[in-house]
C-alpha cells in the first residue's frame, strides 16, 4: 500500500495543528486561574483597607474566590511564629514555608503549585488573632469565603 508524500505531509500538519491548539487552550486556562487569583487578592486588600478605615465596627464582610477544584485552601501564616494546629495544618505550613516567597508575606494559596505558588502580604490584618498557624480557609463547593470583621476600637482587621 503506497501513501503519497502529500498525504504524509497532510497528516503531519494536522497533528501539529492539533498539538498547537491543545497547548493554546491549556495556556489560556492557566492564565484564567492567574487572573482570578490576582483579582481576589486585590478585592481582599480593598475590603481590608475599607474596613480598617471605617470608624465603626463591622462583622461579616465576605470576599469570595471561585476555584476550579485545584486550589483547596487560602491560608494566613505568620512565618515568625511556630507552626501550630492539626497535623494537616502543620504539614500545609511546612510546604508553604518551603515555597512561600518572601518572609513578610502572610497570605498563601494551597496547594502551592496552583497559580505558581502565589503568596502576598495583606496589610492591616491581625495575625495574632488566629488560634492556629497557619490559619487555613478550605474551599467548599469550589468556593473560598474569607470573612472579615473589625470591632469598634480595634486597630486591625480580623479574619474569621
Amino acid at each position: 500500500m503506497e501513501i503519497s508524500f502529500g498525504m504524509i505531509f497532510s497528516i503531519i500538519l494536522i497533528a501539529i495543528f492539533l498539538f498547537v491548539g491543545f497547548f493554546a487552550i491549556r495556556m489560556f486556562l492557566n492564565l484564567s486561574d492567574k487572573v482570578n487569583v490576582a483579582s481576589f487578592i486585590k478585592e481582599l486588600q480593598n475590603e481590608v483597607d475599607t474596613l480598617h478605615g471605617s470608624i465603626g465596627g463591622s462583622d461579616g464582610i465576605t470576599v469570595r474566590l471561585n476555584t476550579d477544584g485545584k486550589l483547596t485552601h487560602v491560608c494566613f501564616m505568620d512565618r515568625e511564629r511556630d507552626l501550630s494546629g492539626s497535623s494537616q495544618n502543620i504539614e500545609i505550613g511546612r510546604e508553604l514555608s518551603r515555597f512561600g516567597g518572601e518572609r513578610s508575606n502572610n497570605m498563601y494559596f494551597y496547594p502551592s503549585n496552583v497559580a505558581n505558588a502565589v503568596s502576598t502580604k495583606i496589610e492591616r490584618i491581625n495575625m495574632t488573632a488566629f488560634q492556629t498557624n497557619p490559619h487555613c480557609i478550605e474551599a467548599v463547593n469550589n468556593r473560598i469565603n474569607v470573612v472579615l470583621a473589625k470591632n469598634t476600637g480595634e486597630a486591625l482587621v480580623r479574619i474569621k
